[in-house]
């Protein structure tokens, strides 16, 4: 878990220069964070559904949700734990602080009104089993 703790350290502090270098563009352009998000200092990214602009953080913190949560999947699946429990519990708290992140990083609409409340959704209902369901994921695939 350490080098899970260590990652994450480093993307939170990458996320908080990135909200002051946008919040920085923001002010002295003038321009609302809406216009800064379909503006050219956003990377379109190639999809399912064509290209579509997606923000540094927004795009850092999902594929780190996204890791983590196949990661866990998979070791779960395969019974290469005894501990599957404490195992769950420790990952699906690492992706609860990458979650928390999406709360306080400038994200693209749809991260905020459609995956950060599946993600919610996902992470509440492993919780409630106290970590004993093993099959949740909480990773929405797009």
């Amino acid at each position: 878990m350490s080098i899970i703790n260590n990652v994450f350290s480093l993307v939170e502090d990458n996320c908080e220069e990135l909200n002051t270098l946008q919040n920085k563009i923001i002010s002295v352009k003038g321009i609302s964070e809406e216009e800064y998000a379909k503006s050219c200092f956003i990377a379109a990214i190639k999809g399912k559904h064509g290209k579509q602009k997606q923000l540094y953080a927004d795009r850092i913190i999902n594929a780190h949700i996204g890791y983590l949560d196949r990661f866990r999947l998979y070791v779960l699946f395969n019974d290469w734990i005894e501990d599957k429990v404490g195992f769950n519990e420790n990952l699906c708290k690492a992706i609860g602080k990458y979650i928390r992140l999406l709360h306080s990083a400038l994200i693209m609409p749809k991260t905020k009104d459609d995956l950060l409340p599946y993600y919610e959704k996902q992470l509440k209902k492993i919780e409630e089993t106290n970590y004993t369901n093993f099959d949740i994921a909480i990773k929405k695939d797009l």
